[in-house]
């Protein structure tokens, strides 16, 4: 209890297993920017942002939808562009930006992650090994993928 009201703490260890079990590691946030379509025409989201694999899409608050991508292919796509026009049945278009979401995404602030992509072009295969790249994700924030 803090103040009177009941707090409930989860470690990070808890709350990366539970989304993992959710599904949510590949999950992004999509925010309409003024308007938004209807909730049965969120079905047309998947082909018009090409997302090839299996997606679940649930509606967060009015404004922000959560989509639960299979593959992580559909993830970096839909990342890769700063916006989308969704258009409903009568052709009317909604804007959406694609937001990254994690265990401490707020509705009401912006996030202020972004996807980089590193390259080592002279790294040797074997410098891959799992063992050997275990440290990178503490260089990189804990946010590597």
């Amino acid at each position: 209890m803090i103040d009177g009201t009941p707090v409930v703490k989860w470690t990070k260890a808890k709350v990366t297993r539970m989304n993992i079990m959710e599904n949510l590691q590949y999950a992004v946030v999509g925010k309409f920017s003024y308007r938004w379509p209807k909730i049965d025409e969120l079905r047309c989201v998947p082909t018009q942002c090409g997302i090839k694999g299996d997606c679940r899409i649930g509606v967060l608050r009015n404004r922000h939808i959560l989509i639960r991508f299979a593959l992580v292919e559909d993830f970096v796509n839909l990342m890769a562009k700063t916006k989308y026009y969704i258009k409903d049945k009568t052709r009317v278009a909604f804007q959406m930006r694609p937001l990254i979401y994690d265990s401490h995404f707020k509705v009401g602030r912006e996030t202020t992650q972004e996807i980089a992509w590193i390259s080592f072009p002279n790294l040797l295969p074997p410098s891959l090994a799992r063992r050997r790249c275990s440290h990178w994700p503490q260089l990189l924030g804990n946010q590597f993928i």
